[in-house]
């Protein structure tokens, strides 16, 4: 029983997050209790975390998303809380690593630069279409905006583009000396956890 968890309406699977990534977002907020959340996308995960860090006055919760109108549906369907920021960053495309036309989130490199987070969820841009990497925007700023202990949440592993970031994720803390470990939750998707050597518990 969570006293933060007063709107326990909500509407998984398909286009949004299913019950496997939910459940490790939920547990992460009990158990880890994160400051500074950065979630890319807005959705039933909004709804969720939005919850907790009106519930804690010290958190700070923000969230990146392309589509004005699904950020102006929210705002009027959701009490919004001032604890939680939405940016709204369009999508625009960029070549990468050999990569070419990988879907981004247009300004996030800047919007983001010189803040550290937590606890990072992974389920936007768009990524279904991407053939060779996708939702690289966490990617090419790790490590420098993670805090000392953090989670990251990868929705949609399951996909070999969102698979293939994944692990680049991986490669790169590997290659900054940064100790971590990883788990995937499993579902109709697969949600893929990587966390500070720390908070190694969050995956299992």
């Amino acid at each position: 029983h969570s006293d933060w968890l007063a709107d326990k309406s909500f509407s998984l699977g398909r286009w949004a997050i299913g019950y496997q990534c939910a459940y490790v977002i939920y547990r992460v907020l009990c158990q880890v209790q994160p400051k500074k959340i950065l979630e890319l996308g807005l959705g039933q995960s909004t709804k969720l975390i939005s919850q907790y860090s009106n519930y804690y006055k010290d958190v700070h919760h923000t969230v990146v998303e392309s589509d004005p109108q699904w950020i102006q549906f929210f705002n009027d369907n959701y009490s919004y809380n001032k604890n939680m920021e939405i940016l709204q960053c369009p999508y625009t495309f960029e070549d990468f690593q050999g990569h070419i036309k990988i879907r981004v989130f247009e300004g996030f490199d800047q919007k983001i630069n010189g803040r550290e987070f937590d606890f990072i969820v992974i389920d936007a841009p768009l990524g279904g279409d991407m053939d060779e990497m996708s939702r690289i925007d966490i990617l090419k700023n790790i490590p420098q905006c993670l805090a000392e202990s953090f989670v990251i949440v990868f929705d949609d592993i399951n996909r070999a583009a969102d698979h293939k970031t994944f692990c680049a994720i991986q490669k790169c803390l590997d290659d900054s000396g940064i100790a971590h470990a990883v788990g995937s939750y499993h579902g109709q998707k697969i949600t893929g956890v990587i966390v500070s050597d720390d908070l190694k518990f969050i995956r299992s």
